[in-house]
């Protein structure tokens, strides 16, 4: 669980939806900021248009959202250059150990989109970063099931970290995927030379099982396996669980998670 919470809000539903998740994900008596970050370009403009000024507009906001929650936060309002960067500077401030943040656009199927400026706060940030898909702040009950993206390298053993450390603090049960490479295609083109597709369907069915009996000697989980692309695996892994927990890969420095 985290002590020291960041939520970017903005004037959308992702917001909210940021808010929810990180009620659920900080500890009692964290410290939770709610924090809007304006660009100071809209800011002249609206000087400019005698339009209302976006920081009256967020102070309004969050003063809303703090009270229809009866949650003691701290708000902040501030100019920045990009949400991104402005959350990160903040983060920094306050010494937070995670930062959530909502996504603005959905698809079907339970695909979730990010934006630029989620992207944005996910790129280099300081801390853990939390992301709320749609839908986050209507839905009732707590989290029950906590999933890791597990792959045996230091980003992923510290994700095993992190999520077991979330399944103890919300009572959730822990569930662990490692992805594997599937069986490459059969080669029809004339000349090619000849492709075992059995055996090397086999052997991805004997490294398979090899991974959930690795997987399952963690201890304290339910070993799940993938075979195909990582991220269309882990994508319907979400799909299982309620929360997931995944390495950086690229998003920040090495040993930052990102949810």
């Amino acid at each position: 669980m985290f002590a020291t919470v960041l939520i970017g809000i903005d004037g959308h539903r992702g917001g909210r939806d940021a808010f929810a998740l990180a009620r659920r994900l900080a500890a009692p008596g964290a410290q939770l900021t709610l924090a809007h970050i304006w660009s100071a370009v809209d800011g002249i403009a609206a000087v400019a248009t005698g339009a209302p000024h976006p920081a009256t507009a967020a102070r309004e906001l969050l003063e809303e959202l703090s009270l229809a929650a009866d949650v003691d936060c701290r708000t902040v309002v501030r100019p920045a250059t990009s949400p991104g960067a402005g959350l990160h500077r903040l983060a920094e401030e306050l010494d937070a150990d995670l930062i959530v943040v909502g996504v603005s656009r959905w698809a079907g199927a339970g695909r979730l989109l990010l934006d630029d400026e989620t992207r944005a706060a996910l790129h280099g940030a300081p801390c853990a970063v939390a992301v709320a898909v749609a839908g986050e702040a209507d839905r009732g009950g707590p989290i029950r099931t906590v999933g890791v993206g597990y792959e045996p390298t230091d980003a992923g053993r510290a994700a095993l970290v992190t999520a077991r450390d979330l399944a103890a603090g919300l009572d959730a049960d822990l569930h662990a995927m490692q992805v594997v490479s599937a069986v490459p295609g059969a080669v029809s083109w004339i000349g090619a030379p000849t492709v075992n597709v059995e055996g090397l369907e086999q052997q991805s069915v004997q490294r398979a099982e090899a991974v959930r009996e690795q997987l399952q000697g963690l201890g304290g989980l339910t070993a799940h396996v993938g075979r195909g692309v990582t991220v269309r695996q882990l994508a319907h892994f979400t799909t299982e669980v309620d929360l997931l927990v995944v390495g950086s890969r690229g998003f920040g420095p090495a040993g930052r998670m990102l949810m």
